[in-house]
């Protein structure tokens, strides 16, 4: 892929598990977001969601994107993209 990319898990606690947080995020920054996998589930009367999502775009859109995700108390795990590929292709041989 050649635009800038990032591989993201976010955890999406209480309110924020049931807003268009994405949606959001999207429309504010310019970048583009896809939803890889995710799940929502309710823990002890408290909805708590995890997805992985895939960001690209410019630099500056998806540096303004994770500041909005952290600015709405997202919580952010990149994922090393380059170490992933490397795991996937020795799987395969």
């Amino acid at each position: 892929y050649k635009n800038p990319q990032k591989l993201l898990r976010l955890r999406f606690e209480g309110q924020n598990a049931d807003d268009p947080v994405l949606s959001d995020a999207v429309k504010n920054t310019g970048a583009n977001i896809s939803i890889m996998c995710g799940i929502v589930t309710e823990l002890e009367e408290r909805l708590i969601g995890f997805q992985t999502v895939h960001v690209t775009g410019e630099k500056s859109n998806i540096e303004n994107a994770l500041k909005y995700l952290e600015e709405r108390k997202i919580g952010i795990q990149e994922i090393d993209i380059a170490k992933l590929q490397q795991e996937n292709s020795s799987e395969v041989e």
